[in-house]
């Protein structure tokens, strides 16, 4: 039986560290599809601003912002990920995953509902903090919090009203909580296979805290041997967590063209996918190759 004294001679030690190592191969061409997809997204980005598949403003507005916010995302997906930054990817990795979610939730609208809906939790959420910085600064007879915080509050009060100028207008309301927006979009194993097992790395950092501490209990040759396997490991979990991310965004963009009947792109938005796929398989297999 193989136990932690003499796992790393084995030959599977070794075949898993050069497995996750073999990964960073896939950084280049990640950068390769990224920028395809980017160059989509720029281009409708721009062409957000007259298309006639979009209805309202309200709407034209978001679209565009999502579509730039995730272009911007990924791409520092891709600049950390050359940098060797494995903790900053697996944080925007999240930032990117929710972004695309929230796009996929815009776009399941039928009429203008959810995009007003946006702007509405938008408010009704800063009317809260606003409401509890103002609590906490007449506490502290802080004049000038005071000031700040009553104005925020104004103008969040304002920000609602200016949605209620429709009567016949149909708001559906923002999910209160992140869980609930990626069962929207029928993507709830994600938020527990991708989502949720990266939130560590953005509160606090402490699973990798527990490995390195058991990493410290070793003896010098063991210790040496763990820390490669450990940086080995992490790049690769951040690699895949950037090809997951990028994947999810090229589905949205799939999504998007479909609402907006531009067909002219799907071609080679599927010769990308096909590419991501590749990339995310060599991980899965990877992965299933190691607990055989």
């Amino acid at each position: 039986m193989v136990t932690l004294n003499n796992y790393f001679d084995t030959p599977e030690f070794n075949d898993a560290v050069v497995g996750f190592c073999e990964h960073k191969k896939q950084i280049p061409v990640l950068r390769e599809v990224n920028d395809k997809l980017n160059g989509f997204f720029c281009e409708m980005a721009l062409a957000t601003t007259s298309h006639p598949e979009i209805k309202y403003t309200i709407q034209r507005v978001q679209y565009q912002y999502h579509l730039q916010r995730i272009s911007e995302i990924n791409s520092s997906l891709i600049l950390c990920l050359r940098e060797e930054k494995y903790i900053s990817v697996e944080a925007l990795s999240r930032v990117s995953l929710e972004s695309t979610v929230n796009f996929l939730y815009l776009l399941g609208e039928e009429d203008n509902e959810r995009a007003s809906g946006f702007l509405k939790g938008y408010f009704k959420k800063n009317k809260y903090k606003a409401r509890k910085w103002l609590e906490h600064s007449l506490e502290t007879e802080d004049q000038k919090g005071i000031e700040q915080s009553s104005r925020l509050l104004e103008s969040m009060d304002n920000g609602l009203a200016s949605l209620q100028h429709k009567k016949n207008s149909k708001l559906k309301m923002w999910p209160d909580t992140i869980v609930q927006k990626f069962s929207a979009v029928n993507l709830k194993g994600a938020y527990f296979t991708l989502f949720a097992s990266s939130s560590d790395s953005v509160h606090h950092g402490a699973e990798d805290v527990y490995n390195r501490t058991i990493v410290e209990q070793l003896d010098k040759k063991e210790k040496d041997k763990a820390i490669k396997y450990m940086m080995a490991e992490n790049a690769s979990f951040a690699i895949y967590l950037a090809v997951c991310s990028i994947e999810y965004s090229a589905e949205v963009f799939r999504e998007f063209c479909h609402k907006l009947k531009e067909e002219k792109y799907l071609d080679a938005l599927s010769r990308i996918q096909e590419k991501l796929y590749a990339l995310h398989m060599a991980h899965e297999n990877h992965h299933v190759d190691l607990f055989k």
